[in-house]
């Protein structure tokens, strides 16, 4: 039986990832510039310090690649705080995950000061209350440390704690860390549907909680 729930953020409760390839966009068109299909096979393998860079000379920007990189991460987390908007049927899910008293936690690879600002935009960050991000722990979710640390704060043992994500490697790592994983839809890893399916204990697709009921408590 399920007492604690850990939720994944970028493609699992918020629609959100397509800005990790949107805001060198965003950056350029408030510089005046356009960006173009080479640009991004060109950054497709880079690091955010290496692109920032690049864009910097492609461009003939007068910022510093400092500069570049601050104003690419400040359209993210702008997304996050203005923008970010929930996946269907997540608010709903999460008021019922409520209503039965099953206490939640936030887990994600993404900037804690940003996501915690959108749940408070969307009125949804009482019901956490917390995120543990993986630059706080120092780790990745390709190890099972962030799920451990998580189920520990909501006081559920991980046999005792789901696990909501739409990434291969993250519910490999909830898995191995001994959660139940349940596995939602985006459309940035449309093309993985198959091995998600198959790594996960629970494929759900979408936020259903009639579903999740019957299944889980």
């Amino acid at each position: 039986m399920i007492k604690g729930a850990i939720f994944d953020i970028d493609g699992t409760l918020l629609d959100s990832l397509p800005i990790w390839r949107e805001s060198t966009e965003r950056f350029l068109e408030s510089h005046g510039c356009k960006s173009d299909a080479e640009l991004g096979k060109a950054l497709k393998n880079m690091s955010l310090e290496e692109g920032s860079v690049y864009i910097k000379e492609r461009y003939g920007l007068d910022e510093s690649p400092e500069e570049v990189r601050h104003g690419i991460l400040k359209v993210i987390s702008d997304f996050y705080r203005y923008e970010a908007p929930l996946k269907p049927g997540a608010r709903e899910f999460i008021e019922k995950m409520a209503e039965r008293g099953i206490p939640m936690v936030l887990a994600t690879t993404s900037d804690g000061e940003s996501v915690t600002a959108a749940f408070k935009r969307l009125g949804l960050w009482d019901y956490f209350g917390r995120v543990f991000t993986s630059k706080e722990l120092n780790t990745s979710k390709r190890e099972p440390f962030i799920f451990l640390k998580s189920a520990e704060y909501i006081g559920t043992a991980p046999e005792e704690t789901v696990v909501f994500e739409d990434s291969v490697f993250a519910i490999e790592a909830a898995n191995e860390a001994g959660c139940t994983t349940i596995a939602l839809w985006d459309l940035t890893n449309d093309r993985l549907t198959d091995e998600i399916k198959e790594k996960a204990d629970f494929y759900m697709g979408k936020f259903d909680f009639d579903v999740f009921e019957k299944n889980f408590l």
